[in-house]
């Protein structure tokens, strides 16, 4: 679905494929999918080791993030991309930290589709955050609450339009200084 949507402008009178919004759909179903392979991995390898977990997600995400990170920079530096003029350390430090728009170092994202990293390392935080609290206090009525919470953020992003600005939980721009 999304490898349609992205080349739904190679196909002849495509506007009624456009109008599925195809890409929406598959990532979507992803994120339920993933969703439902974290809180196993949690409940099952991880249970009382949520720090493992995290570190394990960061080993997952981060060496292969900075490996595109550092391609992405040889071929424009190649190819005397005049992209690299924006380039300035805090958006450098930005763009390797991948979250450094929490802290607003940068909005300037390099690789463009950083935006669904950014949205998997939220996820793994909350699931991580209300495992803890759920193994720690006994109490299964966290993950309703976190579910609620989610589901509210993520509609207040969509209805505000808030993800043209920013990546999901961060569009709420909670940590601004």
């Amino acid at each position: 679905m999304v490898m349609i949507s992205h080349s739904v402008d190679l196909i002849p009178n495509s506007d009624c494929i456009r109008a599925l919004s195809l890409g929406n759909v598959g990532v979507f179903l992803f994120f339920i999918l993933s969703g439902f392979v974290i809180t196993e991995a949690l409940e099952t390898f991880y249970k009382g080791r949520t720090t493992n977990f995290l570190i394990n997600r960061f080993l997952k995400i981060y060496p292969a993030y900075w490996s595109s990170l550092l391609i992405s920079v040889v071929i424009l530096f190649v190819f005397n991309d005049p992209i690299l003029a924006k380039l300035t350390f805090q958006s450098i430090l930005s763009n390797i930290i991948l979250v450094g728009q929490y802290l607003k170092l940068s909005d300037f994202s390099l690789i463009s589709i950083t935006w669904a990293v950014v949205v998997e390392i939220q996820f793994y935080i909350i699931a991580a955050v209300s495992f803890t609290i759920a193994s720690y206090q006994r109490k299964k009525w966290i993950f309703p609450i976190a579910i609620s919470c989610v589901t509210a953020l993520y509609a207040y992003v969509f209805i505000t339009s808030s993800y043209t600005s920013f990546w999901g939980i961060c569009s709420l721009h909670l940590f601004s200084f």
